[in-house]
């Protein structure tokens, strides 16, 4: 609801038994409640936004969803469609890559947890990253695509290095290798 004053409210109806699995922003609150039941209902709930240090597993997967679905973007590009290979890009791929980010900048702050907010919006503090995210958020050609997955990959090796390395993980570096080797030999 947008109102003259320019206050805006996002409001949603729901059945109060129903509440806990709508919730999907850390700061809503209960403006009507006809029984009283849920007033002191707490939804502020900051930790919905808060990233975690990954687990050597869970860098394995982050970094692996970037270079296997980075295989699809670049096969939709081959194919000259676009609808797919942007689709791949700016969904799965960024998604991955944006969680690899935060992994870097966690080890870089050398700190457990961060809250970047909803959607990621505190991530833009950092000068070195915003750049990089601005940039691959452009998919306005097959060619753009192009140099912003490659973008992406090169990207990921460097992060994925860094954060191997001050967190002693593993990387797997064959991964980056036979998508650079694939990306030569697709077209």
């Amino acid at each position: 609801m947008q109102f003259r004053d320019m206050t805006r409210i996002d409001l949603r109806l729901m059945q109060p038994d129903s509440i806990l699995e709508y919730i999907d922003d850390a700061y809503s609150k209960v403006l009507l409640d006809k029984t009283g039941n849920y007033q002191s209902f707490n939804f502020n709930k900051e930790e919905m936004y808060v990233t975690k240090v990954a687990t050597q597993y869970e860098f394995e997967k982050i970094v692996n969803e970037i270079y296997w679905v980075s295989a699809y973007v670049i096969k939709g590009i081959a194919r000259k469609d676009f609808m797919y290979a942007e689709y791949m890009v700016s969904n799965p791929v960024k998604t991955a890559y944006i969680k690899l980010i935060k992994q870097y900048l966690l080890s870089e702050m050398n700190i457990e947890e961060y809250n970047f907010g909803k959607i990621d919006q505190q991530i833009f503090r950092f000068e070195e990253i915003k750049n990089s995210i601005i940039k691959i958020s452009c998919n306005d050609s097959l060619a753009t695509m192009e140099e912003n997955i490659k973008h992406i990959i090169e990207h990921t090796n460097e992060l994925a290095t860094k954060i191997s390395m001050k967190r002693d993980f593993k990387y797997n570096k064959e991964e980056y290798e036979a998508v650079k080797f694939y990306i030569t030999n697709i077209n």
